[in-house]
């Protein structure tokens, strides 16, 4: 990558950031693939649908999935939780 297309994924991913921040969504992280930013996210913008990139153990016996999907040129990653399981006493 060369550094005026660095410079300019740099910047996108600045103002996608600032976007979505304004929109009420957390910018937990971010990185570069190698191809394009990443925005790890707290939840997905509306009419976002993602894909799932991956699973992953959660600590409590279920498993999170981990989403992905392009949003203005770049990756928005989130983590989608299991639902917490919950004991029920018999009677």
């Amino acid at each position: 990558m060369t550094r005026d297309r660095k410079s300019d994924v740099l910047l996108a991913a600045a103002t996608t950031a600032r976007e979505l921040e304004n929109a009420g969504i957390q910018v937990l992280s971010h990185y570069s693939n190698g191809r394009r930013a990443v925005l790890i996210i707290d939840r997905p913008p509306p009419m976002i649908r993602g894909a799932l990139k991956r699973r992953q153990p959660n600590g409590m016996g279920g498993q999170d999935r981990i989403m992905a999907a392009e949003y203005q040129g770049m990756q928005l990653e989130w983590t989608q939780r299991a639902p917490a399981l919950t004991e029920v006493a018999n009677g």
